[in-house]
């Protein structure tokens, strides 16, 4: 698509060339000359703009059931939402957490590989707090989670990851289930550090408080659903046929 002049740069280009500053020539051989666009190789491009987009879709409506999940299970209003889906390599992602955190690697059988649900540990604790009757407060400080407080989160984990079977039911029959959970996103290595993954990062607000959920999926998991992560197939197999009755 061809670039759009504003008024001030259509006039100070009239202007230009009105008092010979720059030549009609020399435009056109500028015009003409082929166009370089920078390209890493470090980081390839796995994943079209519209697999993205039907990511997110799949995960907006993940989102919506991971929402109505948590309000019923901790009393309380929360309200999550899809923040963003990008790509980028695994390193970068692992580079990009906090220690401690809470890091749940999970599997989404028949898919093959791993995929990695991160817990900002001040939400972590949050919700454990809630769990045991606590005020819904985030701590001023994070800290890790005592064997107790893991078992009691991994309840919650444990919900949470049932709601994929739903959201991706469009594009494949998948069951969740949990790994491992590691607090030392150093630990947790499910594929090579120079891995294309995509990062799916969800916002958890609850009541004027707000922390954050990271689910990482690499591209070895979702080779076998990418020609069906297309907006025309996923909103193909929405349409459910009209039966007699």
């Amino acid at each position: 698509m061809p670039e759009v002049l504003s008024q001030e740069e259509i006039d100070a280009l009239l202007a230009a060339l009105s008092t010979g500053q720059m030549d009609v020539e020399t435009a056109k051989k500028e015009e003409s000359a082929r166009k370089v666009k920078q390209y890493d190789f470090r980081r390839p491009d796995k994943f079209s703009k519209d697999q993205i987009r039907t990511l997110e879709m799949l995960h907006e409506n993940f989102s919506r059931l991971l929402s109505t999940s948590l309000t019923t299970y901790l009393r309380v209003l929360v309200d999550v939402k899809l923040v963003s889906v990008q790509q980028m390599t695994y390193d970068e992602f692992i580079r990009s957490l906090p220690n401690p955190t809470v890091m749940c690697t999970f599997t989404l059988a028949p898919l093959p590989g791993e995929g990695v649900l991160e817990i900002n540990p001040a939400l972590a604790l949050m919700i454990v707090q809630r769990l045991l009757g606590g005020k819904v407060q985030f701590p001023e400080k994070a800290r890790e989670l005592t064997d107790i407080e893991l078992i009691i989160l991994k309840r919650v984990i444990l919900r949470s990851l049932t709601h994929f079977h739903e959201a991706w039911g469009n594009v494949a029959d998948v069951d969740a289930s949990l790994e491992q959970i590691e607090l030392n996103p150093q630990f947790v290595q499910i594929v090579a550090p120079s891995q294309m993954v995509i990062l799916v990062t969800l916002s958890v607000k609850v009541g004027d408080q707000e922390g954050f959920i990271n689910i990482c999926l690499p591209d070895t998991l979702l080779e076998p659903v990418l020609p069906k992560l297309s907006a025309h197939y996923w909103l193909g197999s929405t349409r459910q046929a009209v039966s007699p009755e």
